[in-house]
């Protein structure tokens, strides 16, 4: 799965790329990420990550093989099909509602059901008993790449509670779906730590370990 790449900078360093795993073909680390030894419960759901050493910035992947509906993922496709520009290189879904029930934008609303169904929420995403924060948190559509190798993926921009319900103030995480989510289930590599940390590493996450890293369809069968 892991293998290692001396990078092209004039500092002599290593730069992890992971290949043939899961969903993704192959993907290079950002310097300075180093492999964390895990035991095989904790590599259930095909977890790995990759830390900082003193500090909580990880980069992480796991994968749901809960496959999604026909429906499902043709939700999911509209959105990634989504052009976008360097100028405009984001779009936030509108998830709400009018006071009649009514949704605010129809095609967001429902490739939120499906991306509820996407992510293992028992797994490390929501580590040390934390759950997800809606109201915080928020999603988007985002350019990753350049030139012709452009292309547009969805984001989480993740925000927790804390088991007894209070605010996470030091976790915050940026969660990518690098490709539509099929009838084999998701795979989804994030970024998290605390706002500074992921303030620092996001745009090189974005553009470097998911924009020119490669990734495949898990393998299923439609629902």
């Amino acid at each position: 799965m892991q293998d290692k790449e001396r990078s092209g900078a004039a500092v002599s360093e290593r730069k992890a790329v992971v290949s043939d795993h899961g969903s993704i073909d192959s993907m290079s680390l950002l310097e300075g990420f180093e492999v964390m030894p895990l035991s095989a419960e904790e590599m259930e759901n095909e977890y790995f990550e990759y830390k900082v050493p003193g500090t909580t910035a990880r980069i992480c992947y796991e994968q749901s093989e809960m496959g999604l509906s026909e429906l499902d993922c043709e939700a999911l496709k509209a959105l990634f099909d989504e052009v976008l520009s360097e100028k405009n290189p984001s779009r936030q879904l509108d998830f709400s509602y009018d006071a009649n029930g009514v949704a605010s934008n129809e095609a967001d609303s429902n490739a939120y059901f499906a991306i509820c169904q996407s992510f293992v929420f028992g797994g490390y995403i929501v580590r040390g008993g934390c759950r997800l924060d809606e109201d915080r948190s928020t999603w988007e559509t985002h350019r990753v790449g350049a030139d012709a190798s452009a292309r547009t993926v969805i984001v989480g921009n993740l925000r927790f509670m804390s088991p007894d319900g209070k605010p996470h103030k030091n976790r915050q995480v940026c969660v990518v779906m690098p490709i539509v989510p099929g009838p084999g289930g998701c795979g989804y590599v994030w970024l998290e730590g605390t706002g500074k940390e992921v303030e620092r590493y996001r745009q090189q996450f974005l553009q470097v370990v998911v924009g020119e890293g490669r990734f495949r369809e898990l393998p299923g069968s439609i629902i």
